[in-house]
């Protein structure tokens, strides 16, 4: 089975792609000049890569990190619900079941999050993505520091959101 793990926003998108359980591409969708651009476009855009990728490696199923339903921006809710619904649409016409996973299902089924409050700021919680992927992958994502444009947390995101769902034994705690 072929299945494809997305982190989606409007100017960048982490997404993996899995053969079973083994991971063979990963990547960023980044729009260039994102800023200059109105997020109705960029919306369509990310669509538009979602839907040449699942044609070129004929996906079966996709996993996506689910919005959250409380954020401090009302305007970057409003477009991440936009792109999840661009999301649907594009798996609809291909004919792809896509599961949409809330964050904190994903980082217990992999032992990123404890349930306690120590470790969960947003940067520790994004690097312990990139220290679990690079792990489990042997990759070497980076993380440069809190809120740089070179951390890679998008792309680690993608891959652990469905590497969460492939793996047979879920484990809880941290590893």
């Amino acid at each position: 089975m072929i299945t494809l793990g997305l982190d989606m926003a409007s100017k960048k998108s982490g997404y993996s792609l899995f053969d079973n359980k083994d991971l063979v591409e990963y990547g960023l969708w980044e729009i260039p000049n994102a800023d200059e651009i109105d997020w109705r476009d960029r919306v369509v855009w990310m669509s538009n890569q979602l839907n040449n990728f699942i044609q070129t490696h004929k996906v079966d199923k996709i996993y996506i990190e689910d919005v959250p339903l409380r954020m401090e921006n009302p305007q970057t809710l409003k477009i991440l619900s936009a792109l999840q619904g661009a999301v649907i649409s594009v798996c609809t016409t291909n004919n792809i079941k896509a599961q949409f996973i809330g964050v904190s299902q994903w980082r217990s089924a992999l032992g990123l999050f404890n349930g306690s409050r120590k470790g969960t700021e947003r940067e520790e919680l994004k690097k312990s993505s990139i220290d679990y992927a690079n792990k489990t992958f042997g990759l070497n994502l980076v993380w440069k520091s809190k809120s740089s444009k070179f951390n890679q947390d998008d792309i680690a995101d993608s891959i652990n959101v469905a590497y969460s769902q492939l793996i047979e034994k879920k484990n809880f705690g941290r590893r």
